[in-house]
């Protein structure tokens, strides 16, 4: 299975970034977990050269929104190993990680890089980017199995998330690992305003405060368990 990812990656105008070792490393594993790959891995394949797509899309739109589904997607599969479950919530961690901000194409860049607090209404435009997302995807109907990250992953424990309002273990275990994800690397990147980019260690003690609030706690106890040196391999 080494070539999946170089195969898509011919034609490709994504940053070389983007292909990161860890990304075929983590598939590789996964589909070592499937039993009967073979009838699997024809629309697994499928799905991956949507999601690619998708992905281009998004990186021409907005770069940093592009290399941010692939970290978000890398490192919400590897919570999802961490928490033992099984290939196909790990395979929905990864794809679902990589599409679950493709809402983003709908909101204008300025908006997105804006260096300053941003307006009610633009705030507002912001968070409807998870609603484009899923109607987005409609046109997708293999993608579907990966929807649930998309469509749940600003979603809080505490049920004040959105836009569903969600709580506890009613938001899908997939959302929550890829609520985590994609707050730990918003955290740690580079961003036009503040708070600015802040350290691992600066990540780790926000996401343990708001654990219980806006992250389930059993989900932050196993990313703890992560080493740094982990984490940013994965980067």
């Amino acid at each position: 299975m080494s070539q999946v990812l170089i195969d898509l990656n011919k034609d490709s105008k994504l940053p070389s970034a983007w292909y990161h070792v860890g990304s075929q490393k983590i598939l590789d594993e996964i589909l070592d977990d499937i039993p009967s790959k073979e009838v699997f891995l024809p629309q697994i394949l499928s799905c991956l050269e949507q999601i690619h797509n998708l992905i281009k899309e998004t990186s021409t739109h907005s770069l940093p929104t592009g290399l941010h589904l692939g970290r978000v997607g890398r490192l919400g599969a590897i919570i999802a190993q961490r928490a033992q479950l099984e290939w196909k919530e790990r395979l929905e961690c990864l794809y679902g990680g990589w599409i679950h901000d493709v809402g983003k194409i709908y909101i204008p860049e300025h908006i997105l890089n804006k260096p300053g607090r941003l307006t009610k209404e633009e705030y507002e435009l912001i968070q409807g980017h998870v609603t484009y997302g899923c109607e987005l995807l409609r046109d997708y109907p293999h993608l579907q199995p990966f929807v649930d990250p998309v469509k749940y992953h600003h979603e809080r424990w505490d049920g004040n998330g959105y836009p569903h309002k969600l709580k506890g273990l009613d938001i899908p275990v997939t959302a929550r690992i890829i609520a985590l994800s994609d707050a730990y690397d918003a955290i740690t990147s580079f961003r036009p305003y503040p708070p600015y980019q802040r350290t691992h260690e600066e990540a780790i003690e926000e996401i343990n405060r708001c654990s219980a609030s806006h992250f389930d706690p059993h989900i932050v106890d196993v990313f703890c368990r992560i080493t740094q040196e982990e984490i940013e391999a994965t980067l």
